[in-house]
């Protein structure tokens, strides 16, 4: 990522107080709920994000990930731009990001851009919020997000789609997957391109407790942006008790940079707007697992993973400094080994899981001119090995899980993380959780080495962060709706924040110890056969241990609505309509609590209709509309967020 990409992200820290003024990705109609079937742990606390069965509409991966409680998304811009999530008061780089169990965000690379993720052939998107360190590595301190593709129920079933709508924004997606006697074939592909200018009511300044300007309406201009993914995987027995698969996904972004809103309404066009970035970026996983080997309670998986990557960062005239011309390259290699036994006792039964993971991070650089700073080559070797046991007692209404994670990077001391987990079901419907973990982060790449170009640079001297996390609560589920609350408390040390050093330079440092600690509520019921309501809150004080200050970036409260009607009007014709709105509260933008950024709430609307066939072929049409209220938004000072848009789309499913 360029120099000028990341100074827009952090510019708020420096720059002068701004008040708000108040007044791509087609994954499919969602549901944010918390099945039994997910890959998490019997005792953590999740969200499985799924598509419905009979509508499709358009948002983006953030914007399905914003409505997740716990969990807060940053833009930087309209569709396809840079935004990144963070869970339960974490940073985004303390978040894992994987496709079907890969790792996205290898240990040297910094937090994964939301706009870079597949999108099609997608099942369901799974966020584990909270204490994930032990079993999935440092990176997860505050959670886990897995996207899980699709695997073919019968025959074949495929989907295509179409959208059009605000900011000559056009998606295409399109999926197969098939059931070829004991194989299975996804082949998933997406296109996206999007003009991206929009209008934007710009922020106004206080100086001195004096609010100036603000409320003037500009063209964010220079904002375009398209790009491709293609998904393929292929599963297949090599005997009864053997299973290959393969997946690859390459993904490709070229997208213009617009910068900073001062870029636009003071700038421009005196200083004109260049800056672009390309991305290259491609994934492989290649596995074996064996079943019943030497006895039916073995199992044993081995594979590799490697995920590489490119990114090329162009500005011809930088607001501040020299041309900038620089590619950057990482790549990771992940051989891992897994054993998996379980047993019966005479007091319940065991699921014992050991992994062995070898990691091989590269991070390099080159330049297009002589005026562009470089890093050079800088290489991580990291050894993990994972010891965890399922208990499970009582005919399964008690599991414990104690797990524990040693790892080893070469350019850092070792660490252990521990973690025990507890799960109960002591009466009906209802499930008692709870989890304490110790776990550690190594600082990225990007925090550690990025080129000292006068204005951001790296520090090598950082330190591995360390946290204490846990969480307690309950859940219910009946046949009508579902009730979850829990309480979570995070106690980072040496946390990584980027601050200003100088008055020309901004670089990452060990920080104070945080804190955080926070309320979930998530809810949803069908009282009426044609009536669905959900929603969650979440309260949220992150800050310093010293001195109280809220962290940056982490609003006190979020909350989340979403009501349904639905109705099959016959056995061909349907529809559903919903109304969604969320509210953030104010944030602060820097370390001292000078400058927030303004409460907000917005709200969409959409329609959809169907038509069945009988050759088991359905076809839909959808209508929304997005900040139906024009709000303006910002998620990061500097950076309006489009207002109101609109976008139809039109596919169908067949089966």
């Amino acid at each position: 990522m360029g120099r000028k990409l990341i100074i827009y992200i952090l510019v708020f820290l420096t720059t002068p107080a701004l008040v708000l003024a108040d007044p791509p990705a087609e994954l499919g109609e969602v549901r944010v709920i918390a099945p039994a079937e997910s890959t998490a742990a019997p005792s953590a606390f999740h969200t499985v994000i799924r598509p419905a069965d009979q509508a499709q509409r358009f948002t983006t991966a953030a914007e399905l990930l914003a409505e997740t409680v716990g969990a807060h998304v940053r833009s930087l811009g309209g569709p396809g731009q840079f935004s990144t999530v963070a869970i339960r008061g974490s940073s985004a780089e303390q978040v894992a990001v994987y496709l079907d169990g890969v790792r996205i965000n290898a240990g040297g690379a910094t937090a994964v851009d939301l706009a870079t993720l597949p999108t099609a052939g997608v099942d369901r998107i799974e966020v584990i919020r909270g204490g994930g360190g032990a079993q999935f590595g440092g990176e997860a301190i505050g959670g886990v997000i897995n996207i899980v593709t699709k695997r073919a129920a019968h025959d074949r079933a495929m989907e295509i789609s179409g959208t059009g709508g605000s900011f000559l924004t056009f998606k295409t997606a399109a999926s197969l997957a098939m059931k070829l006697a004991d194989r299975q074939l996804l082949v998933a592909h997406s296109h996206w391109q999007s003009s991206g200018d929009y209008s934007f009511r710009q922020a106004g300044t206080t100086l001195a407790g004096t609010s100036i300007g603000g409320g003037g309406v500009f063209r964010r201009d220079h904002n375009r942006s398209f790009g491709d993914d293609l998904l393929l995987k292929y599963e297949t027995p090599t005997d009864a008790k053997t299973r290959f698969n393969v997946t690859n996904d390459f993904f490709w972004t070229d997208r213009q940079l617009p910068g900073t809103e001062a870029e636009a309404t003071l700038l421009a066009p005196t200083n004109p707007l260049e800056a672009t970035q390309r991305i290259f970026r491609n994934l492989t996983h290649a596995g074996l697992t064996f079943t019943d080997l030497w006895t039916p309670r073995l199992q044993l998986a081995m594979g590799l993973h490697n995920t590489f990557s490119t990114a090329r960062f162009q500005d011809a005239s930088p607001a501040i400094g020299q041309a900038i011309d620089r590619t950057t390259f990482t790549n990771a290699i992940n051989p891992y080994f897994r054993w998996e036994y379980d047993w019966p006792t005479a007091m319940g039964t065991h699921l014992l899981t050991t992994r062995y993971d070898y990691w091989r991070d590269l991070y390099d650089d080159r330049a297009g001119n002589a005026t562009t700073t470089l890093t050079g080559l800088q290489e991580r070797d990291t050894h993990q090995i994972l010891l965890q046991d399922e208990w499970r007692l009582l005919g399964d209404r008690l599991t414990l899980l104690p797990v524990a994670r040693y790892a080893d990077a070469s350019d850092f001391s070792d660490t252990v993380a521990a973690k025990f987990g507890v799960a109960a079901r002591p009466v009906g419907p209802i499930t008692v959780k709870a989890n304490i973990e110790r776990t550690h982060r190594f600082p990225n790449f990007t925090e550690l080495y990025y080129p000292d170009e006068g204005y951001l640079r790296g520090n090598p001297a950082l330190a591995k962060e360390s946290a204490l996390v846990w969480a307690a609560g309950a859940a219910a589920a009946w046949r009508w709706g579902r009730l979850e609350a829990a309480y979570f408390q995070h106690l980072i040390d040496n946390s990584i924040l980027f601050v200003p050093v100088s008055a020309t330079t901004i670089q990452p440092i060990n920080t104070f110890a945080a804190r955080a600690e926070g309320v979930e509520i998530g809810a949803e019921a069908t009282p009426l056969s044609f009536f669905r309501v959900s929603g969650n809150y979440t309260w949220l004080m992150a800050r310093f241990a010293d001195n109280s200050a809220q962290l940056p970036g982490r609003p006190r409260h979020t909350v989340n609505a979403r009501m349904e009607l639905f109705r099959e009007f016959s056995q061909r014709i349907g529809g559903r309509c919903f109304v969604e709105t969320q509210f953030v509260s104010r944030l602060p933008v820097n370390v001292a609590n000078s400058v927030f950024l303004a409460a907000r709430t917005t709200l969409d609307v959409g329609l959809t209709a169907t038509l069945a066939t009988r050759r088991a072929a359905r076809y839909f049409v959808t209508i929304e509309a997005k900040d139906v209220t024009n709000v303006q938004v910002y998620d990061a000072r500097g950076f309006p967020l489009p207002r109101r848009s609109f976008y139809l789309t039109i596919g169908a499913k067949w089966s």
